[in-house]
């Protein structure tokens, strides 16, 4: 699949608003992924690094955790459903557009489609054939960023909860290139969940809050240190 260009559209206009600043990008979950496709294939000289969380590292395995259970039933069940309407409200105001049958012309079944249970089976049925995919597993591979971060070259913090019920922790996987990879560093937390990390019993706050700007000026700080070494050789 080719790079999302909204990650690039965006830097753009952070560019023309602030020509004289570097750029730090921050993520969590699929924002986490979309960093991790930018700098696996851009080495932007004004994008100084990253800090992403809560990140879907092995997008096939992840997904498969929550098609059942409590997770499912609480949220993925209704998301199902939502994301199917929203599929065929944007398909037939496309066909509205086109003047064409936007499924048939993709090889998508709409039946199949229609009668989805879960993401997995939207991926499988619709995502895939939407990029000209073989199936919903060629689709995930090529998304995973497990698979795409050892060609990151810019410093990047990964900051994953352990008792995050929909992501498989790093310290349980394969990770040759995360592993290989000096520019990345991983902040395993023992709480924290799914993106929430609140700070207390009776939470105001994530204490993201305070710890993401602490971490981004630290990359900052080391790209400055990095510029100035280049600058005295």
């Amino acid at each position: 699949m080719p790079p999302d260009k909204k990650t690039d559209e965006c830097i753009s206009h952070l560019e023309n608003l602030f020509p004289e600043k570097k750029i730090l990008l921050v993520g969590a979950c699929l924002g986490a992924m979309s960093v991790v496709d930018y700098l696996s294939n851009e080495n932007h000289p004004n994008v100084v690094g990253s800090v992403i969380y809560s990140c879907t590292w092995k997008v096939k395995r992840e997904t498969m955790n929550v098609t059942s259970g409590l997770d499912y039933h609480l949220f993925l069940k209704s998301l199902t459903a939502d994301t199917v309407k929203r599929i065929f409200k944007c398909s037939n105001e496309a066909e509205e557009k086109l003047k064409k049958d936007w499924f048939t012309e993709r090889g998508i079944d709409v039946q199949k489609v229609k009668k989805s249970k879960s993401i997995w089976e939207i991926d499988n049925d619709f995502v895939a054939p939407l990029f000209n995919l073989s199936d919903g597993e060629d689709y995930y591979r090529r998304i995973s960023p497990i698979n795409k971060c050892h060609r990151i070259k810019k410093p990047v913090v990964l900051i994953n909860s352990r008792d995050d019920s929909t992501i498989t922790s790093l310290e349980e996987m394969d990770l040759p290139g995360f592993m290989s990879n000096p520019n990345l560093v991983l902040w395993s937390t023992a709480a924290g969940g799914h993106i929430g990390f609140l700070e207390s019993v009776f939470p105001v706050t994530s204490y993201l809050n305070r710890v993401v700007p602490e971490v981004a000026h630290l990359i900052c700080e080391y790209a400055e240190e990095q510029e100035e070494a280049k600058n005295r050789v």
